[in-house]
Order: C-alpha cells, then sequence, then structure tokens
C-alpha cells in the first residue's frame, strides 16, 4: 500500500498538469530468467507528436540499499535484450534503433523520476521489460534481516497533434498550415501497387515573422511517412527550401498496404498548396487479366462462367496468374 501511495505522488508532481493516459506497476527482481522480468504493455493512439515515458523506482525500506533498474523499450514486440552478457547469433539482425534503453535507481520516497519522450512513435502497441542489475547482496539467515523488496512505477502521456486534415485520392483540393508543424493523412488500400502525392503552387496568405529562408521561400521543409507523424529531418528526409509558386513530388513504390500516410509541412507563415494523390493497383486478388477474367475456382477445378463472349477459350491456353 506504501508504495502505491508513493507512486500517487509523482502525478500530483507532473508539471505538466494533467492525469497520465496510462499507469502501471510491477515488482523488480534480480535477472536470472526471463520469469524475473517486469512486463509492462502501452498502447499510443494515432497522430501521437509525444510519447513521454516516467518510471520511478520503489524500495520497500529506507534501509535498503539503493540499486540501478535497467528498462527496455521497443514498439510492436517485446524488447529482445541479454542481460547476462551472451552475444547474438552472426546471423541474428540487431536493429538498434528499435530498442530504447532508460535507467533509473530505487529510493524509499523517490522525489525525483526518470522521463524519457520519444517524438513521432509509431502508433500502437509498446512493450518494456525491466529488472534490477546484478548486485552483491550479503548472505544472511533468513528472518533474522530483512528482505528488501523492490517495484517499478510508470506513468505514460500521449500529446496528439491537432487538426490532421485528411487528404482524399484522386481529388486536388487546396490546403493551408494551421501552425508553424501542419499534419495531413490519407489511406493506402491493400491492393495499391504505388502512389504519387503532388504538392503545387505553394502561395504564401500571411507572413508572421521575417524568415532568414528570403521573401521568396514558401514552405520551410516537407516530409512524407507511413504508420506514424514523420520526422523532423531536414537534409535527410523529404524537401527543403520550396519557394513560391513550386511544390514537391512523392514517388512510392510498393508502399505499406492498409497503411496511413502523413504529410508534415513545416513553415513560419501561413501558406496555402494544392494537394493531389492518386495510385495504381495490383488488380484484384485472385484470378485476374485480360484473357482470365470469364474463369472462376470451383472444387472441381477451373469453370468457365459460359458468357457467350466468343473471345475467351472454353480451356485455359496459358498459366493462371494466382496473385
Amino acid at each position: 500500500v506504501q508504495i502505491c501511495i508513493h507512486f500517487l505522488l509523482i502525478w500530483q508532481g507532473l508539471s505538466i498538469g494533467r492525469l497520465p493516459d496510462a499507469s502501471q506497476e510491477g515488482i523488480l527482481k534480480q535477472f536470472n530468467s526471463l520469469d524475473d522480468m517486469a512486463l509492462f504493455h502501452y498502447t499510443v493512439p494515432p497522430d501521437t507528436t509525444r510519447a513521454t515515458w516516467e518510471f520511478a523506482s520503489f524500495q520497500d525500506e529506507p534501509g535498503c540499499p539503493s540499486r540501478e533498474v535497467m528498462i527496455y523499450l521497443r514498439y510492436s514486440s517485446f524488447p529482445v535484450l541479454v542481460p547476462d552478457n551472451a552475444t547474438f547469433s552472426e546471423k541474428f539482425l540487431q536493429l538498434s534503433e528499435d530498442v530504447h534503453y532508460i535507467k533509473t535507481h530505487s529510493s524509499y520516497q523517490p522525489h525525483d523520476s526518470t522521463v524519457f519522450p520519444i517524438y513521432n512513435p509509431q502508433p500502437g502497441e509498446w512493450f518494456a521489460f525491466a529488472y534490477l542489475s546484478p548486485y552483491e547482496e550479503k548472505i544472511t539467515q533468513q528472518g533474522l534481516l530483512h528482505k528488501c523488496r523492490y517495484s517499478l512505477g510508470s506513468i505514460a502521456l500521449w500529446t496528439k497533434a491537432e487538426q490532421v486534415e485528411q487528404i482524399i485520392p484522386f481529388e486536388k483540393r487546396s490546403y493551408s498550415t494551421k501552425k508553424h508543424f501542419s499534419y495531413y493523412k490519407f489511406h493506402v488500400p491493400d491492393n495499391v501497387n504505388s502512389f504519387r502525392l503532388n504538392l503545387t503552387d505553394c502561395q504564401v496568405v500571411h507572413q508572421i515573422q521575417e524568415t532568414v529562408l528570403g521573401k521568396d521561400k514558401c514552405i520551410e521543409y516537407v516530409n512524407l511517412r507511413a504508420n506514424g507523424l514523420p520526422k523532423h529531418n531536414p537534409g535527410i528526409q523529404g524537401f527543403q527550401n520550396i519557394t513560391k509558386g513550386e511544390g514537391a513530388v512523392f514517388d512510392v513504390s510498393r508502399p505499406f498496404k492498409g497503411a496511413l500516410y502523413y504529410l508534415l509541412v513545416v513553415s513560419t507563415a501561413v501558406v496555402k498548396f494544392d494537394l493531389e494523390m492518386y495510385h495504381s493497383d495490383c488488380g484484384e486478388i485472385g484470378l485476374y487479366g485480360s484473357n482470365q477474367k470469364g474463369w472462376y475456382l470451383t472444387t472441381r477445378g477451373l469453370k468457365y462462367n459460359d458468357s457467350g463472349d466468343a473471345q475467351f477459350e472454353k480451356e485455359p491456353s496459358d498459366v493462371f496468374n494466382l496473385f
């Protein structure tokens, strides 16, 4: 009960001034096997610009030693870690950017917590593992000395983008920025093979402040990303310094299927521009093609629909494309 009260005090000390969107607590143990891991699960909502995790570790007695706590955070699946310093196989693909490493220390009455923000995170399921780092504990006779207990409290807050406008495929529309960072989104169906997003005719509506980029500059930066809000990475991705009357073109082949794509537009002025997105598909799932649409599959094999169209043969003259 005492540990839970301490955990609630963290909420009162939040400088952000609102209740957390997620809160969890787990018992901490020193690592010997995966059973010793404290597991945390979070669901980050769509259109999130920043996910902020806050961790505080507790111990049940002031005389207990302060312990180091290791935390691994990862999107979409459990973190892959080697707390016993074992090595991965040479054939094991390691994506270091997928796993976030956090470290904190336990206290009887913690006044400070460890804050870990992730900007423009992938929406969906996030998982964290936590355990106590190795420590040389004194060997004592059971019942003579107190056995220290440790736990980890976790809270999370989601900051969401406002006014994310929808881009309608095959429909050219005019849009304008609402903030310094403005976001737009569109959905890519499952059977899309490629798509193009055209940003054209950028015009300055209202200059809020003078820009160092020159009077003809319209957009500072624009970028596109699948499944999450784009990151602001000038010089690495996207387009920079778009002038008045100009634009940018995003050509994407083999996009993520059934995904939301987001467009980021950065500008110090209120600007307007045209957006048009169109895509090409892979054809209908199943048998398809100009000489195959009259056939269908039954339990006895391929059958012709007997439409009376003489251009179709009653037996297949070539191999069938199943996908």
